[in-house]
């Protein structure tokens, strides 16, 4: 795999995970809740979703903009700097994610809500709850897809270090096809 083609595939995984957030969470969240209900739960799990689904949405802007920057560019200095960028927005997803959506805390309040209020609470707690679990495994590919971007463009960086490496190298002690730099006065 390319660099090039490592970038598209973390653009398809974001955009794999913004259709789970869209279609499933956000959807289980506002429109499978109880018609002429309302509760705190929803508000806060609605504006955490919306919040989630911007993040990925700047997240893939950026992996874009990197993968422009490398396949038409060569760009390389600028595609890691995107990285970068690309993956502090992943972890901030991630962390919102499991501390705001499914950590022990957040789980113990549907949890709660669907033992006191019972129906119609009850299935909508069990659709977010489903909802949740279904976007645990596109939130891991995407973090692979970052890994497998740098895993790409370090093959790229380390060749070119070494090449600097070895050209600091030949200066200092003289190129390889040449031999070794050898004193020509007698000690």
């Amino acid at each position: 795999m390319t660099s090039v083609d490592s970038f598209q595939l973390l653009i398809t995984r974001l955009d794999a995970l913004l259709a789970t957030l869209r279609d499933l969470l956000q959807w289980a969240v506002t429109e499978g809740k109880p018609v002429d209900h309302d509760h705190v739960l929803v508000s806060r799990y609605e504006e955490s979703v919306v919040e989630l689904i911007a993040d990925v949405e700047e997240a893939r802007c950026i992996a874009n903009a990197a993968h422009l920057k490398l396949s038409r560019h060569n760009e390389l200095t600028e595609a890691c700097r995107a990285l970068v960028s690309c993956q502090r927005r992943s972890h901030e997803i991630s962390k919102r994610f499991f501390i705001e959506l499914v950590s022990f805390p957040a789980l113990s309040n549907l949890e709660r809500l669907a033992a006191e209020k019972r129906e119609p609470w009850g299935s909508w707690v069990q659709g977010v709850k489903d909802a949740l679990g279904r976007c645990q495994i596109p939130l891991a590919d995407v973090d692979e897809a970052i890994v497998g971007c740098w895993q790409e463009v370090s093959g790229i960086v380390e060749p070119l270090r070494r090449n600097a490496s070895t050209r600091k190298l030949n200066k200092r002690f003289g190129s390889p096809k040449a031999g070794p730099a050898v004193s020509t006065t007698k000690a």
